[in-house]
């Protein structure tokens, strides 16, 4: 939470697309089985999805302040930016693009 707040203070308001998922909804909507939405053993959600405006510029300036204010996994889609503090998945840091029907 305090690392969205600083993206807020730093990019302007943030619209929540995604956030906590149930395993049923994941499944629905076919996110990773070992999604950081999920819950993890504390029951805490380590994901947001979050809108974006402002076409590529945006998106590169929200990907580089994400990063810049610590996190580490960042996902690019074509309407959202995932970011998370998950350490413990698959692939525990880095930037990709969703190539499905997400981005």
């Amino acid at each position: 939470m305090e690392r969205l707040d600083l993206l807020r203070e730093l990019l302007g308001p943030l619209r929540v697309t995604s956030a906590a998922r149930c395993v049923a909804h994941n499944e629905s909507i076919n996110g990773e089985d070992h999604s950081a939405h999920l819950p993890d053993e504390r029951g805490q959600c380590r994901a947001v999805d979050l809108a974006l405006n402002g076409g590529s510029v945006g998106r590169k300036r929200f990907v580089l302040q994400a990063n810049s204010i610590g996190f580490r996994r960042i996902g690019i889609g074509k309407g959202f930016i995932h970011v998370d503090v998950a350490s413990d998945l698959t692939h525990p840091e880095g930037w990709w693009v969703y190539g499905d029907n997400r981005g």
